[in-house]
């Protein structure tokens, strides 16, 4: 790490910035810089208008508050941004992008009395809605650079899962296996109105799960299916361990090719220990010997 960005980190961990954060948010009205909206002191991002610059100049001309949104849109080496812009769907990247723009320089101009630079102008992903991108060699090399940290960021954030190493509050995770179940769907009540829901359970070699469908998702599959799961995220409902996958992220049926993710295996460090968890029925605190898989629900007497 180049010594100038070392000295930023190094720098955003003292008292001191946390003193200036603090001033920062209340100078701003603890709003958004470019989209308006509303941050408190947990969630509001401070950026600094020249890169890695640390502590070298700590007034409002150099820091700003933005929401978490914002500052990851801002800055091209935050994947999460790419993400909030569409990633990998590069068109939509490109009119999301167009839009975010658009308010950074409207932002830019109205507080051009106060900002050391526009704050577009770190901006390096605006090659990749450049008339000429095709043609220039820094667009290409832009382009090729955020997708390179794309994939790595898809690498290290995605975890590739047997069913018995799943956990509760898991994300991102990649899990296949066959359907041997499937309820009849039904329609219940949610926050979003009346929807069609089903479930399925979804096994492997080491274990099953429950898998919830959603609308579109319960026509997708049928007993016997090969199901890859991609994106899914975990989470526990009546004593079960449950997969889940957003709308309109993957769900792939009968996959043919081999993902080369490793799987990713859960610590061992609580493995032989004895541990201590809540019934999801009675609420009795209960121990036992913890061997690996998911954490136990439910007590011996209630199972």
């Amino acid at each position: 790490m180049p010594e100038r960005e070392r000295k930023h980190y190094d720098f955003l961990k003292t008292k001191l910035w946390k003193e200036v954060r603090a001033k920062i948010m209340e100078y701003d009205n603890y709003r958004c810089l470019i989209c308006g909206e509303s941050v408190d002191a947990k969630t509001g991002h401070i950026h600094h208008v020249m890169d890695f610059s640390a502590d070298e100049d700590l007034s409002p001309s150099n820091l700003v508050t933005l929401c978490i949104q914002c500052h990851n849109k801002l800055h091209p080496v935050f994947p999460k941004g790419m993400w909030l812009l569409g990633w990998p769907d590069l068109e939509k990247v490109k009119n999301e992008l167009r839009g975010f723009y658009d308010k950074v320089k409207q932002a830019s101009i109205k507080n051009k009395d106060r900002l050391k630079a526009p704050l577009e102008h770190l901006m390096m992903h605006l090659c990749l809605i450049c008339q000429y991108n095709e043609k220039c060699d820094i667009g290409k090399y832009t382009l090729n650079d955020v997708s390179n940290r794309m994939e790595m960021f898809k690498a290290f954030t995605q975890k590739r899962c047997h069913i018995a190493d799943l956990r509760e509050g898991l994300k991102n995770v990649i899990v296949e296996g066959y359907i041997t179940e499937k309820s009849e769907p039904k329609v219940v009540e949610t926050k979003r109105g009346l929807r069609r829901f089903a479930t399925a359970l979804l096994k492997d070699e080491t274990g099953e799960i429950i898998l919830n469908l959603w609308e579109d998702q319960i026509e997708k599959v049928n007993v016997g299916d090969k199901i890859r799961i991609e994106e899914g995220y975990v989470v526990s409902y009546e004593g079960h361990l449950t997969l889940n996958v957003a709308e309109g992220k993957p769900f792939i049926i009968n996959p043919t090719d081999t993902l080369s993710i490793p799987y990713w295996t859960p610590s061992e460090k609580s493995k032989g220990k004895k541990v201590s968890a809540k019934c999801s029925v009675c609420g009795k605190v209960f121990s036992y010997v913890y061997l690996g898989g998911p954490i136990k629900k439910r007590c011996s007497n209630c199972r």
